[in-house]
């Protein structure tokens, strides 16, 4: 069963460093936890597009009272789309 939500906001972090700010985007599910996720707007920083650290990327989306976060890989820069492995919630 997939599953695909929308929404707006969230960023994409490399570290503490914000990469790029989200306006519209679309996750479709993808199995254990993962998720591609395509972003339709987006606010990238003028530094740290360039110059993030893949190994570091991280990505936060608002969603119901919480965010969904966890590791994300870049997978195409226009349109942006990543996957997204969501992070195990804690106990």
């Amino acid at each position: 069963m997939s599953i695909t939500i929308t929404g707006t906001g969230g960023r994409l972090k490399s570290g503490s460093r914000i990469v790029t700010a989200l306006g519209v985007w679309t996750a479709e599910s993808i199995g254990n936890n993962q998720a591609r996720v395509t972003v339709t707007t987006h606010t990238p920083d003028p530094f740290y597009w360039e110059h993030h650290n893949p190994a570091k990327l991280k990505l936060f989306l608002p969603f119901g009272r919480n965010e969904l976060r966890g590791s994300a890989v870049l997978v195409a820069a226009e349109p942006l789309i990543l996957e997204f492995t969501q992070d195990e919630e804690e106990a």
